[in-house]
C-alpha cells in the first residue's frame, strides 16, 4: 500500500472504517475539559466548624419560622457541649425535647467578645438559662453572635435584630 492510497477515502462499509486519531483526542479533551469543569465548581469539603455553624444558622431559621407562625416566643439556649432550641413560659425557658444538638469533638462555641466558653459563663446551675437568640412572634430577635472554633477555622453565626441570620468566616464573607 503506497502512501497515497491512505490518503484517499475509504469506500463505504469497508473493514477499514473507523475514528481518525484526531477524532479520538477531541473526544478525550472535551470530557477532560468537562471533568475539570466539574471539580473546579465542585464545592470543597467542610471544616466540622464551618458545617457546624451552618447547621446552628439552619436551626435558628427554623426557631425563627417557628416563632412567627405558633406566636411564641422561642430561643436558643446553650447547654455543655452543645444547645438546645427552647419555649418561653412563664416561668422561665423551657428546652424543646427532639431539639437538643451535641456539638463535634474538639468545636467550641465562643461569644466573640468574651473569653470564656459560653456555656460556662452564662449557666448558672440554680436558675433557667437564658437564650443566646431569641426570637419573638413579629420576627424580631434578640441579636448577638457566636463564634464557632476548632482545629481549623472560626466561623461566626450572628443574629440581627431584624432576624436576618448570617453565617462568614471570621474576617471573610457571609455565607447566608
Amino acid at each position: 500500500m503506497s502512501v497515497h492510497a491512505a490518503c484517499l477515502p475509504r469506500a463505504p462499509g469497508s473493514r477499514n472504517a473507523g475514528f481518525s486519531m484526531v477524532e479520538l483526542m477531541v473526544v478525550v479533551f472535551l470530557i477532560s475539559l468537562a471533568a475539570t469543569f466539574i471539580l473546579l465548581t465542585a464545592p470543597p469539603g467542610k471544616l466540622p466548624e464551618r458545617a457546624e455553624a451552618e447547621r446552628l444558622a439552619g436551626m435558628l431559621e427554623q426557631i425563627s419560622a417557628r416563632a412567627v407562625v405558633s406566636g411564641q416566643s422561642l430561643g436558643l439556649v446553650l447547654e455543655e457541649g452543645g444547645y438546645v432550641a427552647a419555649l418561653r413560659t412563664p416561668d422561665g425557658w423551657k428546652p424543646e425535647s427532639g431539639t437538643r444538638r451535641k456539638l463535634p469533638r474538639d468545636v467550641e462555641l465562643h461569644d466573640p467578645r468574651e473569653e470564656d466558653i459560653l456555656f460556662a459563663s452564662r449557666v448558672k446551675e440554680d436558675t433557667a438559662p437564658a437564650p443566646i437568640f431569641a426570637f419573638d412572634a413579629q420576627g424580631s430577635a434578640l441579636p448577638g453572635e457566636l463564634a464557632l472554633e476548632g482545629d481549623g477555622e472560626t466561623y461566626l453565626v450572628r443574629v440581627s435584630a431584624s432576624g436576618e441570620i448570617a453565617v462568614r468566616e471570621e474576617g471573610g464573607h457571609a455565607r447566608r
